[in-house]
């Protein structure tokens, strides 16, 4: 990978690696991004399947994704929870769990090639998105 890595790019990954671990039978996923020393050093991904997490042996990812990766957590810890998922920060001594409980019984349909795109489009709203969704959470007064 390169020296940067984009908010674009970071979010691929993310869902990119989430739907595959999806399609592979996880309800949940995790992202420990390991920090001894400081700064994010490393990113493992996990999936939840038969009552225990399992590290992702092929995703372990260095310390530019690592780094690129945090702040797209972080935004989606900030949301909280969605109609099909929920997320939840925790931390330990030298790395910070980012776990995100799917509903994937409504995205059955969707295990294919457009699962990573309708992830992105669950997890990352944009600027229309979000004033779309404030302006329908507007209680109106009573209509006499």
């Amino acid at each position: 990978m390169s020296a940067v890595i984009d908010v674009d790019e970071a979010r691929r990954v993310l869902c990119r690696e989430f739907a595959r671990m999806v399609i592979n039978g996880a309800s949940q996923v995790r992202v420990r991004i390991s920090h001894p020393h400081g700064p994010p050093e490393g990113a493992w991904f996990y999936a939840y399947r038969d009552h225990e997490w399992h590290r992702d042996p092929g995703a372990e990812e260095g310390e530019t994704l690592a780094r690129a990766l945090q702040p797209e957590l972080e935004q989606v810890m900030q949301r909280g929870r969605g109609d099909l998922w929920q997320s939840r920060r925790h931390g330990v001594a030298d790395a910070t769990d980012y776990d995100i409980s799917l509903h994937t019984a409504n995205l059955a349909e969707l295990k294919d090639e457009r699962l990573p795109a309708y992830l992105a489009g669950l997890l990352f709203l944009d600027a229309n998105d979000a004033d779309h969704n404030r302006r329908q959470a507007v209680r109106h007064g009573r209509i006499d």
